[in-house]
């Protein structure tokens, strides 16, 4: 009986000890809203104020994108306007099963520094497909979950508490269930939001050298790109901490729910 009473109490205390860990970790997780948010309030007003220069060489962001794919290769790659639906859910990017550079509507037909900037960075994504890095790899295959991951999670979890209430008595199990598969695709778009601070942050680069080299941007355009760039790499890391974090609540949360099936056994 005493070894049952203290096997109570320490399943007890480590509730109450995955609780304050919960409470930490969701402190933590409200700064880092804040911080991501901050970010890509830095990220709006740094992409307006470039979108309103106009780039040194006159070439459109669909010109630009054209002319370096076409230099490095990849004539086989297209530029288009992004849809209604892309641009809802996948916003500019590069398409590695139609080998399509995507550009939002407001970018494609402008000269601004921003348009012309994000354009090639695109450019800097179809490179890493041809040389087949992978990182690029992986972020690709991933990125289709990631997209839709998260939106998912909410109505997995629905289910398992529904069947759980009305085919279970309450058990947990298909609670748990729910939960845990739920968990997995958070866990897929966090791996694909570390991944993409790698290969953004490479495109970036690949972009950079591209402009320098042409010979076709001043200063002044190359300058302004850079803060742009900065701004989306600062934006995905503050994203990365935060998928992190998230993920870590949802692993605590799974571990209550194991331990008051048990506690209640």
């Amino acid at each position: 009986m005493s070894l049952l009473l203290d096997g109570l109490n320490d399943l007890s205390k480590l509730m109450f000890s995955l609780v304050i860990v919960s409470l930490v970790i969701g402190a933590i997780v409200l700064a880092a809203v804040i911080f991501a948010n901050v970010t890509k309030l830095i990220l709006f007003f740094r992409y307006h104020k470039y979108n309103k220069q106009q780039s040194s060489s006159g070439l459109t962001a669909a010109e630009a994108a054209r002319s370096f794919l076409d230099s490095n290769g990849l004539q086989d790659v297209k530029v288009k306007k992004l849809g209604f639906f892309r641009a809802l859910f996948y916003g500019n990017h590069y398409d590695i099963f139609s080998k399509t550079v995507y550009l939002r509507r407001s970018i494609i037909n402008s000269k601004s520094v921003t348009a012309v900037g994000l354009a090639l960075q695109k450019v800097g994504l179809a490179l890493q497909h041809k040389e087949g890095g992978a990182k690029f790899k992986t972020k690709a295959v991933l990125g289709q979950l990631a997209v839709f991951g998260p939106v998912i999670f909410l109505p997995i979890a629905a289910v398992g508490l529904i069947l759980d209430a009305f085919l279970f008595d309450f058990t947990g199990v298909a609670s748990i269930v729910g939960i845990v598969i739920g968990f997995v695709f958070y866990f897929v778009a966090t791996i694909f939001t570390l991944l993409n601070v790698s290969v953004e942050k490479r495109a970036n680069n690949q972009a950079l050298l591209m402009l320098e080299k042409s010979g076709l941007f001043d200063e002044t355009d190359l300058a302004g790109i850079r803060d742009v760039f900065k701004s989306y790499i600062l934006s995905y890391i503050a994203d990365a901490i935060l998928a992190v974090l998230k993920l870590l609540q949802y692993l605590f949360k799974i571990i209550g729910v194991v331990f008051k099936g048990v506690n209640k056994k």
